[in-house]
């Protein structure tokens, strides 16, 4: 709306155009230049993004959603399969590995089918 193209807006951040295509197309994390980026455009941090910046983002640009945030359950017709409720937001990876090591725990998933081992003779050369 202002006219500057993503090489002008980028080399004001100080990082290249295609990170800062990034950043728009919401394929990497705006955080660390939410208050850069507003100043670039004139307006509050919230105002960049309209309603996509999550609520608990708003008031503190470095806050991170908690990982009770996250839920998963299964069903039985899906045996393998776990359905995730994911909150919008940024989560520490920490706390994505924590969900994945609790999910295996609580629900291992049904027997696979894995070849049998073929076992062959090793032939000696006997010169």
């Amino acid at each position: 709306m202002m006219g500057l193209t993503q090489t002008e807006v980028s080399s004001q951040l100080g990082i290249t155009q295609s990170q800062y295509s990034r950043l728009e197309k919401s394929e990497s994390n705006p955080t660390k230049y939410l208050v850069r980026l507003s100043k670039i455009f004139h307006c509050k941090p919230e105002e960049l993004f309209g309603d996509s910046i999550p609520r608990d983002l708003r008031g503190d640009p470095l806050k991170l959603p908690t990982s009770n945030k996250v839920n998963f359950s299964y069903h039985e017709d899906k045996p393998n399969e776990v359905f995730l409720d994911l909150k919008k937001g940024w989560y520490k990876i920490v706390d994505l590995k924590n969900l994945l090591i609790s999910i295996s725990k609580s629900h291992p998933v049904g027997p696979t089918k894995q070849p049998k081992p073929v076992i062959r003779p090793k032939i000696r050369d006997v010169s």
